[in-house]
């Protein structure tokens, strides 16, 4: 268990009062809480505090801002901090980019100081987040299910296709694909693919992820070629 006098907060949010009600919120969970509205000064203290956990105000009004101090942020393996969003209300859009941004979660307001809890303490343990955490009852044998997401197929290359749709789809993820267009493509029934990159739309309402062939083939590639060949 680690011990709760290392467990340090940095707070980013650039609005004193909502900063200060959600130190407030938090201050039990940690030793030390700090907080910073400007960010080239957040960018030093980070630096020089070291926190275990960076919380980031991302209302509509700071979250360019915020995202624009979490790509300067020099991570490092020997500074391994955990960053949380928080927000008045809940957009899924906006947890999609949040996390292919590189935070955790976001806190959506009326705000749970068991929640929090709950989520730091997956990657720290301590005295005073161990009295908050949640308890989740683990399946044994786990629950088998099934999702489905719709997708629309919006561009084809010599590569791999471009899917967009309203959900986001993580790099890494395998799926099979079935349908007239993969048969004209493939010249099978089915084709198994893999996402390799994946972004948001410029309104902020679609998801795009480019998809390749599972397994890499002279077959699948010459397959790509000759569709898009066909097309042009």
């Amino acid at each position: 268990m680690l011990n709760a006098k290392m467990l340090k907060a940095l707070i980013v949010d650039q609005n004193p009062e909502q900063a200060k009600n959600f130190a407030t919120l938090v201050k039990e969970l940690f030793n030390k809480v700090f907080i910073q509205s400007d960010g080239l000064l957040a960018l030093k203290e980070f630096e020089e505090l070291k926190p275990n956990v960076l919380f980031l105000n991302l209302t509509i009004n700071q979250r360019s801002k915020n995202f624009d101090l979490l790509e300067k942020l020099p991570f490092s393996l020997d500074n391994q901090v955990i960053v949380f969003g928080y927000n008045d209300g809940s957009e899924p859009e906006l947890l999609a980019h949040a996390i292919e941004t590189g935070i955790q979660d976001i806190f959506v307001r009326p705000y749970d100081a068991d929640i929090i809890s709950t989520k730091i303490t997956r990657f720290y343990q301590s005295e005073k987040t161990s009295g908050r955490e949640i308890h989740y009852q683990d399946l044994n044998p786990p629950l088998k299910a099934q999702v489905k997401f719709n997708f629309k197929l919006s561009a084809v290359d010599e590569s791999g296709l471009t899917f967009k749709g309203e959900h986001y789809i993580s790099k890494g993820t395998v799926f099979t694909q079935k349908g007239p267009l993969i048969n004209e493509i493939f010249e099978t029934d089915s084709q198994e693919l893999m996402v390799t990159r994946t972004w948001l739309g410029d309104d902020w309402k679609e998801y795009f992820f480019f998809a390749e062939p599972k397994d890499q083939k002279e077959i699948t590639s010459a397959a790509l070629r000759k569709f898009v060949l066909r097309k042009t």
